[in-house]
């Protein structure tokens, strides 16, 4: 899984060269429209590869294996600020702890 910070060019001008370098299957991002080149090209990459399926930013909790995403609410629309709409995850590792009786492990 691949996570970039949307919003500040040097941040997002590489995006849709680790999108063909490596296998991504889903994208998100604030949808909130930009007009540089830069990122018209992330979105051209995008629109090309129909094998990656573009999730909205809204709360929910992905689970990948073991690992958990959660999705935070965006921040107010109103703001014309792009870094003040980035998307907020939580990343949580799950562990699996594997518990043990007495009565498991005698033998009766």
């Amino acid at each position: 899984m691949a996570l970039g910070r949307l919003g500040v060019f040097t941040e997002w001008s590489g995006m849709a060269d680790v999108i063909n370098s490596i296998p991504v299957r889903f994208y998100m991002d604030n949808g909130q429209p930009h007009t540089t080149a830069t990122h018209q090209n992330l979105v051209s990459t995008l629109q090309e590869r129909t094998d990656i399926t573009y999730l909205t930013a809204e709360p929910r909790t992905i689970t990948l294996g073991s690992v958990q995403i959660e999705v935070l609410l965006l921040p107010s629309a109103d703001s014309t600020d792009f870094n003040n709409r980035s998307v907020g995850l939580v990343l949580r590792v799950l562990r699996i702890v594997n518990r043990m009786t007495w009565f498991s492990i005698c033998k009766i």
